[in-house]
């Protein structure tokens, strides 16, 4: 069994990205290896620093770590996704802070409204506002 027995999620139910693997199972693992290392390349070359490495690498262990409800997975998962979400907003923040601030909080905005998929709504624009970044660099 995947999910080591618990109960599959239905897509409606989710209040943050981990609770995919609830959906998916281990599919999601997949999808966060493909994610960071597709990314780490791009993200090295238009800013060489650690900042770059630990954004992508740390995705790769929430991939890992994806069944957070279970007790040991959950330092790695939530360690994790926050040096994640943390490297990433300073890496767009270096790359081009004022129209991604904008984006940030625009799509956050929809969190006070949502009280159910709050975190949701903080987690998605920290992948969005990067692979912004990614496409209006190499697009043009």
């Amino acid at each position: 069994k995947p999910l080591k027995g618990k109960r599959k999620m239905k897509i409606k139910e989710i209040t943050c990205i981990s609770d995919l693997y609830y959906v998916c199972g281990r599919w999601m693992t997949f999808a966060f290896f493909i994610i960071a290392f597709v990314t780490l390349p791009f993200a090295l070359e238009m800013w060489p620093t650690v900042f770059s490495f630990l954004m992508c690498a740390s995705i790769a262990f929430v991939g890992c770590a994806a069944d957070y409800k279970d007790k040991f997975d959950y330092p790695i998962h939530y360690i994790s996704a926050s040096i994640s979400a943390i490297s990433s907003i300073i890496w767009v923040w270096n790359m081009d802070p004022t129209k991604m601030a904008f984006l940030y909080l625009i799509i956050a905005f929809f969190g006070i409204f949502d009280r159910k998929r709050w975190l949701l709504w903080c987690e998605l624009p920290c992948f969005l506002m990067v692979y912004t970044v990614l496409i209006l660099r190499y697009s043009f």
